[in-house]
C-alpha cells in the first residue's frame, strides 16, 4: 500500500529528459521547442504531468543519433538547466563500461540517503544485505549507520567502514541493473574487488559481505592493539618514494597503494610514517595522512593473516564472471576461478597495483560483452555491439569520486590514451544528491549510446497509467522535418 507521502515523493522524483534528433541542428531546434513547452505548461507541472512527460520524450518516440539530456524534479529545475546550453553527443556506438569500484576510506555520513528514499530496488538490496549480516553476528543496522548524523557517524571505524561501503556498492551494482546498465569489465581499488566481484556474478551476495565483514571485524581488532599503523597519500612515483622508505629508522612502512603514475599510498608503522610526513615536508612534497588507524597492504596485516583466512575459508566463486575482472593484486586479468580465500587474503595484504589493473582494463577489454536485454526498439539509430577492443566509459561505484584524480593521472600519463577518448563518471559524490548523480551517469550513457532502461529509472513504482501528452510538439524544426 503506497500512503500519500509516498505517491508525492514518487511523483515528485528527479527525472531524466532525453531529446534527440537525426542531426545536430534538428535537435538544437527541439531543445528550444522543449524549453518553450515547459514554460508554457508551468501551471500543469504537478507530479504526474512531469512523469508524462518524462514518457513523452524518453519512450514514446523514436530516437536519433544525436541526444542531449537534461535532469529535473520539476519545471522551474528544468527551465533552470535548459537555460544553459545542453552538451549535444553523437552516440555512434555502443560504449564499452568499464566499473571501477572505490577501496576503503571514502565513506561518508548520508551517501547513497536519497537513492534509499527513491527506488525500491537500492532499499531492498540494502535490507537483504542487513538481514544476512544479522544473521552473522552484526550488531549494527547498515542503514542506520548510514543514516547518522556526522557527529555521531561510526563510519570510519572499520567495523562499520569496512562491509557498509561493500554493501553500498553492492546496492549500487543492483540499482544500475535494474536499469539495464550492466559492466563489460570491471576492476577495483583495495577493498573495492569484493563488491567488484558480486558485479561479476564471481561471488555471491552472501560471501562477498563476509569478505568484507570479517575483514571489518580484525580491522577493528588491529586498531585496538598495541602496535599503531597509519597510512599516507604522497605525491610522488613508487620509484621516487622508495629510497626515502627504505631509509627510515623509527619503524617500518611500505608502498601500499600504487594509485597513478604520480601518487602513492604508504601504509606501516605511526611513527614511521611521521617520520616520512616530516622529510617529505621538507622536500616539499605532498604528504597528506589518511583519517585510518589500520595500516592495511603492510606488515601489519601479518597479525591477522592465519585468522583471516580461516575465517573465509568456505568463500568459493560461483563460476565463470559475466565481465572481465583486472586485478589490482595482480594488475592484470584474472579468471574467476582464483578469486577464492587465498585471493582476498592478498587482497588484504599485498600491494594494490592500480595503476596496472587499469591500464589493462582500458586495452585488453574484449569490447561488449552483455547486450542489454531489454534494448530499447525505439532507436532508429541502434549503436553497434562491435567495436575496437578497450573501455571508452570508466564508471566509479562507491561512496564518492575518489578515483577521479587518480584515474586521470593513469590516462594523461599513457601515450596510448587520452582523457577525451575513455570517459570518466562517478555514481555518488559526496555532498551530492544521489539521485542526481546517478541519474547523471545514466543520462551520459544513454546520450553516448548506451541503452537504459527510462521507465526503471523514471518510474520505478508506477503509480498511475503514464500517458503520451498529446500537445508536446512533434518533430519539426522551420523548413525541414527532423
Amino acid at each position: 500500500m503506497v500512503d500519500a507521502t509516498d505517491t508525492r515523493r514518487y511523483f515528485n522524483r528527479t527525472r531524466i529528459f532525453m531529446l534527440s534528433a537525426s542531426d545536430k541542428p534538428c535537435l538544437t531546434n527541439q531543445i528550444q521547442q522543449f524549453k518553450g513547452f515547459v514554460q508554457d505548461h508551468d501551471h500543469d507541472a504537478k507530479g504526474e504531468w512531469m512523469n508524462n512527460l518524462a514518457y513523452t520524450v524518453n519512450e514514446s518516440r523514436m530516437v536519433g543519433l544525436y541526444r542531449a539530456a537534461v535532469i529535473g524534479e520539476s519545471a522551474a529545475k528544468l527551465k533552470d538547466r535548459l537555460s544553459v546550453q545542453l552538451k549535444i553527443y553523437k552516440a555512434s556506438k555502443r560504449p564499452t563500461i568499464g566499473f571501477v569500484f572505490t577501496g576503503q576510506g571514502a565513506q561518508w555520513p548520508g551517501m547513497g540517503k536519497e537513492l534509499l528514499e527513491t527506488y525500491p530496488v537500492f532499499r531492498q538490496s540494502m535490507e537483504r544485505i542487513e538481514s544476512y549480516m544479522s544473521q552473522i553476528g552484526a550488531s549494527f543496522k547498515v542503514i542506520d549507520e548510514i543514516l547518522q548524523p556526522s557527529d555521531i557517524s561510526r563510519l570510519d571505524h572499520p567495523l562499520f567502514s569496512q562491509p557498509i561501503c561493500s554493501a553500498l556498492q553492492i546496492a549500487l551494482v543492483d540499482l544500475l541493473a535494474s536499469w539495464g546498465i550492466y559492466p563489460d569489465s570491471l576492476t577495483g581499488h583495495s577493498s573495492g574487488e569484493i563488491a567488484a566481484a558480486y558485479s561479476a556474478g564471481i561471488l555471491s551476495m552472501e560471501d562477498a559481505i563476509t569478505v568484507a565483514s570479517v575483514r571489518g571485524v580484525l580491522g577493528s581488532r588491529l586498531f585496538k592493539m598495541q602496535s599503531k599503523g597509519a597510512m599516507m597519500a604522497v605525491g610522488m612515483s613508487a620509484a621516487e618514494v622508495e629510497p626515502f622508505v627504505d631509509a627510515l629508522v623509527t619503524g617500518k612502512a611500505t608502498v601500499a597503494c600504487v594509485n597513478s603514475p604520480s601518487s602513492v599510498t604508504i601504509s606501516g608503522d605511526d611513527t614511521a610514517i611521521e617520520e616520512l610526513k616530516s622529510v617529505l615536508k621538507e622536500k616539499k612534497v605532498l604528504a597528506r595522512r589518511l583519517a585510518v588507524d589500520v595500516a592495511y597492504h603492510s606488515h601489519h596485516m601479518d597479525l591477522i593473516a592465519e585468522e583471516y583466512l580461516q575465517s573465509i575459508a568456505h568463500i568459493k566463486p560461483q563460476g565463470p564472471g559475466t565481465a572481465q575482472f583486472f586485478s589490482s593484486v595482480t594488475g592484470a586479468e584474472i579468471p574467476s576461478t582464483e578469486l577464492g580465500p587465498q585471493y582476498w587474503l592478498r587482497n588484504l595484504v599485498e600491494q594494490v597495483k592500480f595503476v596496472d589493473s587499469i591500464q589493462t582494463l582500458c586495452f585488453e577489454t574484449n569490447g561488449p560483452q552483455m547486450i542489454n536485454p531489454k534494448l530499447d526498439t525505439r532507436h532508429s539509430h541502434q549503436p553497434t555491439a562491435e567495436k575496437e577492443v578497450g573501455v571508452d566509459t570508466l564508471v566509479e561505484i562507491g561512496p564518492h569520486a575518489a578515483l577521479a584524480g587518480p584515474i586521470r593521472q593513469i590516462i594523461r600519463a599513457d601515450s596510448r590514451l587520452n582523457v577525451a577518448s575513455v570517459a570518466y563518471n562517478s555514481v555518488l559524490i559526496q555532498n551530492t544528491d544521489a539521485t542526481t548523480s546517478a541519474l547523471t551517469v545514466a543520462a551520459s550513457l544513454e546520450c553516448t549510446g548506451y541503452p537504459v532502461d527510462f521507465q526503471a529509472i523514471n518510474d520505478p513504482v508506477t503509480l498511475y497509467e503514464r500517458r503520451a501528452l498529446v500537445d508536446f510538439p512533434p518533430y519539426t524544426a522551420g523548413p525541414r522535418s527532423c
